[in-house]
Protein backbone atom coordinates (compact mmCIF):
# COMPACT_ATOMS: atom_id res chain seq x y z
CA UNK A 1 0.00 0.00 0.00
CA UNK A 2 1.05 3.39 -1.20
CA UNK A 3 0.51 7.07 1.19
CA UNK A 4 0.53 10.08 0.00
CA UNK A 5 2.65 12.64 0.96
CA UNK A 6 2.24 16.86 0.62
CA UNK A 7 5.32 18.14 -0.62
CA UNK A 8 4.28 21.49 -0.53
CA UNK A 9 5.80 22.16 -4.23
CA UNK A 10 9.15 22.72 -2.64
CA UNK A 11 12.29 20.18 -2.94
CA UNK A 12 13.17 20.03 0.73
CA UNK A 13 12.02 16.71 2.35
CA UNK A 14 12.25 18.95 5.51
CA UNK A 15 9.01 20.06 4.80
CA UNK A 16 6.97 17.29 3.74
CA UNK A 17 4.09 15.71 5.64
CA UNK A 18 1.92 13.10 5.03
CA UNK A 19 -1.21 14.27 3.71
CA UNK A 20 -4.22 14.30 5.28
CA UNK A 21 -6.52 11.77 3.15
CA UNK A 22 -3.97 9.24 3.06
CA UNK A 23 -5.02 6.87 5.04
CA UNK A 24 -3.31 4.90 7.98
CA UNK A 25 -2.78 1.51 9.32
CA UNK A 26 -3.68 -0.53 11.27
CA UNK A 27 -5.96 -1.91 8.86
CA UNK A 28 -9.19 -3.38 10.49
CA UNK A 29 -10.16 -5.43 8.23
CA UNK A 30 -11.76 -8.91 9.26
CA UNK A 31 -13.49 -11.84 7.71
CA UNK A 32 -15.76 -14.07 9.26
CA UNK A 33 -14.89 -17.75 10.00
CA UNK A 34 -17.32 -20.00 11.09
CA UNK A 35 -15.17 -21.53 13.48
CA UNK A 36 -18.32 -24.09 15.15
CA UNK A 37 -19.79 -25.09 11.82
CA UNK A 38 -23.12 -23.96 12.39
CA UNK A 39 -23.45 -21.79 9.34
CA UNK A 40 -23.89 -18.64 11.04
CA UNK A 41 -21.05 -15.87 12.13
CA UNK A 42 -21.18 -14.75 15.93
CA UNK A 43 -18.84 -11.55 16.50
CA UNK A 44 -16.88 -13.85 18.38
CA UNK A 45 -16.26 -15.13 15.35
CA UNK A 46 -14.82 -12.35 13.89
CA UNK A 47 -10.66 -12.00 12.89
CA UNK A 48 -9.45 -8.63 12.49
CA UNK A 49 -5.92 -8.80 9.71
CA UNK A 50 -4.21 -5.63 12.06
CA UNK A 51 -1.85 -5.17 9.11
CA UNK A 52 0.20 -2.15 8.96
CA UNK A 53 0.04 0.43 6.43
CA UNK A 54 1.57 1.90 4.27
CA UNK A 55 4.33 -0.22 2.83
CA UNK A 56 5.87 3.49 2.44
CA UNK A 57 4.26 7.29 0.96
CA UNK A 58 5.24 9.19 -1.91
CA UNK A 59 4.26 12.44 -3.63
CA UNK A 60 0.93 12.73 -3.90
CA UNK A 61 -0.45 15.97 -3.67
CA UNK A 62 -0.91 18.44 -6.66
CA UNK A 63 0.73 16.09 -9.18
CA UNK A 64 -0.17 17.19 -12.93
CA UNK A 65 -0.54 14.28 -15.22
CA UNK A 66 -1.84 13.27 -18.80
CA UNK A 67 -5.74 13.89 -19.10
CA UNK A 68 -7.65 11.60 -20.91
CA UNK A 69 -9.50 13.27 -23.85
CA UNK A 70 -13.28 14.30 -22.75
CA UNK A 71 -13.40 12.35 -19.83
CA UNK A 72 -15.83 12.66 -17.14
CA UNK A 73 -13.59 14.38 -14.50
CA UNK A 74 -12.03 17.41 -17.17
CA UNK A 75 -15.73 17.89 -17.47
CA UNK A 76 -17.41 17.89 -14.38
CA UNK A 77 -13.92 20.02 -13.19
CA UNK A 78 -12.60 22.30 -15.76
CA UNK A 79 -10.38 24.15 -12.92
CA UNK A 80 -8.28 20.24 -12.42
CA UNK A 81 -7.06 21.62 -16.38
CA UNK A 82 -3.45 22.29 -16.51
CA UNK A 83 -3.16 23.62 -19.91
CA UNK A 84 -5.11 21.23 -22.71
CA UNK A 85 -3.89 18.10 -22.14
CA UNK A 86 -2.96 17.72 -18.20
CA UNK A 87 -4.55 17.46 -15.03
CA UNK A 88 -3.73 18.71 -11.39
CA UNK A 89 -4.97 15.71 -9.10
CA UNK A 90 -4.01 14.64 -5.10
CA UNK A 91 -4.69 11.59 -3.92
CA UNK A 92 -2.82 8.11 -3.25
CA UNK A 93 -3.75 6.77 -6.66
CA UNK A 94 -1.50 9.31 -7.61
CA UNK A 95 1.63 8.37 -5.50
CA UNK A 96 1.36 4.82 -6.61
CA UNK A 97 1.88 5.30 -9.75
CA UNK A 98 5.16 6.73 -8.49
CA UNK A 99 6.30 4.14 -6.44
CA UNK A 100 5.40 1.69 -9.48
CA UNK A 101 7.46 3.55 -11.28
CA UNK A 102 10.66 3.21 -8.91
CA UNK A 103 10.03 -0.32 -8.74
CA UNK A 104 9.83 -0.59 -12.92
CA UNK A 105 12.79 1.30 -13.13
CA UNK A 106 14.24 -1.18 -10.95
CA UNK A 107 12.76 -4.49 -12.96
CA UNK A 108 14.41 -3.08 -15.98
CA UNK A 109 17.93 -3.22 -14.32
CA UNK A 110 17.21 -6.15 -12.84
CA UNK A 111 14.60 -8.69 -14.40
CA UNK A 112 15.81 -11.75 -12.19
CA UNK A 113 14.48 -9.94 -8.64
CA UNK A 114 11.27 -10.99 -7.46
CA UNK A 115 8.50 -8.86 -6.70
CA UNK A 116 9.43 -9.28 -2.99
CA UNK A 117 12.30 -8.02 -3.38
CA UNK A 118 11.53 -5.23 -5.18
CA UNK A 119 8.96 -4.09 -2.89
CA UNK A 120 11.50 -4.65 -0.29
CA UNK A 121 14.08 -2.61 -1.63
CA UNK A 122 11.60 0.52 -2.13
CA UNK A 123 10.78 -0.03 1.69
CA UNK A 124 14.64 -0.09 2.50
CA UNK A 125 15.98 3.07 0.91
CA UNK A 126 12.62 4.89 1.74
CA UNK A 127 13.44 7.57 4.09
CA UNK A 128 11.32 7.91 7.38
CA UNK A 129 9.61 11.27 8.03
CA UNK A 130 10.71 13.11 11.75
CA UNK A 131 6.96 13.48 13.86
CA UNK A 132 5.59 10.23 12.18
CA UNK A 133 4.74 6.79 13.25
CA UNK A 134 5.79 3.47 11.12
CA UNK A 135 1.69 3.65 10.78
CA UNK A 136 1.90 6.62 9.46
CA UNK A 137 4.13 6.16 6.91
CA UNK A 138 5.25 2.71 6.52
CA UNK A 139 9.58 2.60 5.84
CA UNK A 140 9.09 6.18 4.80
CA UNK A 141 8.77 8.91 1.94
CA UNK A 142 10.79 7.43 -0.89
CA UNK A 143 14.29 8.09 -2.06
CA UNK A 144 14.97 8.42 -5.62
CA UNK A 145 18.42 9.11 -4.87
CA UNK A 146 19.16 6.33 -2.33
CA UNK A 147 16.99 4.01 -4.69
CA UNK A 148 19.59 5.13 -7.44
CA UNK A 149 22.70 3.79 -5.66
CA UNK A 150 20.84 0.27 -4.94
CA UNK A 151 20.25 0.16 -8.33
CA UNK A 152 23.62 1.03 -9.29
CA UNK A 153 24.80 -1.16 -6.57
CA UNK A 154 22.95 -3.75 -8.36
CA UNK A 155 24.99 -3.44 -11.40
CA UNK A 156 28.16 -2.20 -9.72
CA UNK A 157 30.02 -3.53 -6.82
CA UNK A 158 31.96 -0.86 -6.13
CA UNK A 159 29.20 1.41 -5.50
CA UNK A 160 27.27 -1.04 -2.66
CA UNK A 161 30.02 0.30 0.53
CA UNK A 162 27.64 3.36 -0.30
CA UNK A 163 24.56 1.52 0.39
CA UNK A 164 26.12 -0.46 3.62
CA UNK A 165 27.07 3.06 5.24
CA UNK A 166 23.49 4.39 4.51
CA UNK A 167 22.07 1.13 6.20
CA UNK A 168 24.46 1.39 9.33
CA UNK A 169 23.44 5.64 9.78
CA UNK A 170 19.75 4.65 9.83
CA UNK A 171 19.92 1.96 11.81
CA UNK A 172 22.07 4.24 14.57
CA UNK A 173 19.01 6.77 13.48
CA UNK A 174 16.13 4.02 14.71
CA UNK A 175 18.41 3.34 18.04
CA UNK A 176 18.55 6.76 18.82
CA UNK A 177 14.77 7.56 18.71
CA UNK A 178 14.27 4.23 20.38
CA UNK A 179 16.29 5.72 23.69
CA UNK A 180 14.75 8.69 23.68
Amino acid sequence: TVGAANSFASDLRADDELASYSSRGPTRSYHWPDSDGDGTFELSERRYDNLIKPDVIAPGNRLVSVRAADSKLTIDHPELLVGLDYLQLSGTSMSTPVVAGLAALLYQTRPDLTPSLLKSIVMFTAQPLAGLSSLDQGAGAINGALFAIAMLSATRPELRSKLQRYRLERAQQVMDEVLE
